[in-house]
């Protein structure tokens, strides 16, 4: 059992620690969590941002920290870090592994052959850990939970939590006044918001604004918001071909690296947040427009049906006529529409506002903290 003299202290290991980041927020947010909560915690990151050096520990770290049985090691995994299961092998704490999905690698195959060999090896990674019996399990969603027990996970060792996010932050902060004087201009603005990435389905939401306008109403534009790598730049040049071959280039806003006041705005003039993202391990954005009182209208696959949890429409397959109808169906039925972000913003409240999260998490640390050691 844990110490009796003391609580047991705990260790945040991720490979890299960057703000803006889905996983540099939740290892962030359980710090801030934990040591509100009264617990002695530390971060340690092979990378990580300046903004971070205050309370961040460097690797390699030869630490007599990884010796104590009473302590709990919390590994964040979303990517193949041969250091970090290396630790993992010789660490002597109670081990928690939180699972933040890994991008299937053949999304990769024609854009990016760094990013296809990391996915990978990402991959293999996963099927490795979730046979270290020891450990205990926290997915950020039971999608994510799921997976981890098809590769041998125990049952009785898994658990999932949503992952810590910035969203109650991005409330406080103001509003773009430049965005908000463009884009509040009558027009419909639809908001996709997700990394420049190919699982995040781009090319679909493309499809889906183009029959829209066709159809439905040419007043409207599609806003892309997330952030660009420039190593994936022919993924970049095959949507924005595509939005050229659709006739829609004119009417499609890029933003990339966005500040929290400019993504507020996006938020705040949306009138419809499209999610059609073919591999989502959670998709924060999903709460953050439940939040901002945004409808969704989204594609079920992988973890997004669980996140949205009945507080938006959403399709289990795509079809470009079948979303624009959705689109123009949110528009044109405004009781739906109330009916729908009130939903959202009470599913936020009792599941992804930070309190939800850390009553949670506090329970689930309790049952790491009380078994017995393997």
């Amino acid at each position: 059992m844990a110490g009796i003299d003391r609580r047991p202290r705990i260790f945040l290991l991720v490979p890299c620690f960057m703000p803006h980041d889905a996983v540099g927020n939740d290892v962030y947010g359980m710090y801030q969590l934990l040591r509100t909560a009264g617990y002695d915690v530390s971060i340690f990151a092979a990378d990580f941002h300046k903004t971070y050096e205050s309370i961040t520990t460097p690797l390699p770290h030869d630490s007599e920290c990884w010796n104590s049985p009473d302590d709990i090691l919390i590994y964040h995994h979303a990517v193949g870090w041969p250091l970090g299961e290396s630790m993992l092998a010789r660490a002597r704490n109670k081990i928690v592994i939180k699972y933040h999905n890994i991008t299937p690698a053949r999304f990769y195959e024609q854009y990016s052959q760094n990013h296809y060999n990391v996915c990978l090896e990402g991959e293999l990674s996963t099927r490795r850990m979730a046979r270290i019996q020891s450990a205990m399990f926290w997915g950020d969603s039971q999608f994510n939970m799921e997976e981890l027990i098809s590769h041998g996970a125990p049952r009785d060792r898994c658990n999932w939590i949503p992952p810590c996010h910035l969203t109650e932050e991005l409330r406080k902060v103001p509003m773009d006044p430049h965005i908000l004087g463009t884009l509040r201009d009558g027009r419909r603005n639809i908001l996709f918001v997700g990394g420049m990435r190919p699982n995040k389905g781009h090319a679909l939401a493309l499809h889906a604004y183009a029959a829209y306008r066709h159809i439905y109403n040419q007043q409207a534009r599609l806003i892309f918001c997330g952030s660009y790598d420039a190593s994936l730049s022919a993924y970049l040049e095959h949507i924005r071909r595509l939005s050229r071959q659709l006739e829609v280039e004119s009417e499609v806003v890029f933003a990339h690296s966005v500040s929290p006041a400019q993504l507020k705005t996006f938020y705040y003039v949306a009138d419809v947040f499209l999610c059609v993202s073919e591999h989502e391990g959670f998709c924060v954005p999903l709460a953050e427009a439940m939040s901002f009182r945004v409808p969704i209208l989204a594609l079920g696959q992988t973890a997004v049906p669980e996140t949205v949890g009945g507080a938006g429409m959403v399709h289990d397959h795509f079809d470009p006529m079948l979303f624009a109808g959705s689109l123009d169906q949110v528009h044109r039925n405004p009781q739906q529409r109330l009916e729908t972000v009130t939903l959202g913003r009470l599913r936020y409240e009792r599941a992804f506002h930070p309190q939800a999260i850390r009553r949670k998490f506090l329970t689930l640390l309790e049952d790491v903290e009380t078994a017995p050691h393997a």
